[in-house]
């Protein structure tokens, strides 16, 4: 999962490939990224760049700059190198969304709504 901060507009965009190990839990970890921090969801999308994987994507915006960026910190933070949520922070994942049931949902979203790139 790779994590894009545009600070100007406030936003954080997620870039997932749709058969990324973890992938619910991925997108838990998202949910959890957008409650935390009051965000709001412009956008739960799916694409693909012709010859390229399927991707899922997904925009939050945040209600100020100061959340944005401590948003962005605790992404920073609970996210390896890789984009995989760390370990020590799974058990915040079972508690936000413990069926995941948010993730799926989050899932089928996205691939509902194809976007064109």
């Amino acid at each position: 999962m790779d994590v894009k901060d545009n600070f100007p507009e406030r936003k954080l965009t997620f870039l997932l490939r749709q058969d990324e190990p973890m992938l619910l839990a991925k997108l838990s970890f998202i949910h959890l990224v957008n409650e935390k921090f009051s965000g709001k969801e412009l956008e739960c999308a799916s694409f693909r760049n012709k010859g390229n994987d399927p991707y899922i994507m997904i925009v939050l915006q945040f209600p100020d700059h100061p959340t944005q960026s401590n948003a962005k910190a605790h992404c920073d933070q609970h996210l390896n190198d890789a984009g995989a949520v760390l370990d020590s922070y799974r058990g915040a994942l079972r508690y936000a969304d413990a069926d995941q049931k948010i993730a799926r949902n989050l899932q089928k979203r996205s691939l509902a709504n194809r976007r064109g790139r």
